[in-house]
């Protein structure tokens, strides 16, 4: 009928009286338009649409229907739980230390350096708050850094820290430039779902590791790090 309602007609007449309808004999088919999810925070939605009962309401089943009720509630419940994502172009997979302005400005100049670093970005993607803290593969200095080492024992200490542009200290600083260790992880809140953030990992070696690595010319520092995300759980 006009305005969207529909009906059906009886193959035969119906006589005077009621006519039941079980709950297993009806069915109704929707549609719910719900905000973005992607722009929701984690949780449980909840909420409740009524529909009324009788002539020229939501169900209408006749002048001389006799209903059992007026109004028939719809109870819906949505979860939002993003996803914690990655995404690595394979530039952090081997990260090379260098000076500033470049190894041969730093030759030219003649002198050494107080300080080699590289910067590693990928993309972080998370609706939750997360604890991040570092694994060391090859050991670790008194304070929780990882350390490189030479194949003659010597062994410099890594200062790594974290930067995720749209995301936030426990303190609600912005998360710029956070240290990682091994001990007390790093809280890093959101407020938001991060839709691949730009996330960016500051690995650095300090002038005492660097004076300790120019006493032993002609070797190679390695050292294996990963940056351990956890998860935060009430």
């Amino acid at each position: 009928r006009d305005g969207g309602g529909c009906f059906k007609t009886p193959r035969q007449s119906l006589p005077a009286g009621a006519v039941v309808l079980d709950g297993s004999s009806l069915a109704v088919a929707y549609e719910l338009v719900t905000p973005d999810p992607v722009s929701l925070p984690n949780g449980t939605y909840q909420g409740v649409h009524t529909f009324t009962v009788g002539p020229g309401k939501d169900f209408d089943f006749g002048a001389h229907a006799q209903v059992a009720r007026s109004s028939v509630d719809v109870a819906f419940v949505l979860k939002v739980r993003h996803k914690f994502m990655i995404t690595d172009s394979g530039a952090g997979n081997d990260v090379k230390l260098a000076p500033a302005q470049g190894w041969l400005n730093w030759i030219a100049e003649g002198k050494p350096s107080t300080r080699i670093e590289r910067d590693v970005m990928y993309g972080l993607s998370t609706g939750e708050p997360l604890r991040v803290s570092l694994r060391c593969e090859d050991g670790e200095d008194a304070a929780g850094r990882c350390v490189m080492r030479n194949a003659h024992g010597s062994v410099v200490p890594v200062d790594l820290s974290l930067t995720v542009i749209g995301a936030t200290t426990d303190r609600k600083a912005p998360f710029s430039r956070i240290p990682l260790t091994t001990r007390a992880p790093a809280a890093l809140d959101v407020d938001r779902y991060l839709d691949n953030a730009v996330a960016t990992a500051h690995v650095a070696i300090d002038g005492p590791g660097v004076s300790e690595m120019g006493q032993h010319p002609g070797t190679t520092y390695t050292g294996r790090v990963s940056v351990v995300f956890d998860a935060i759980t009430d």
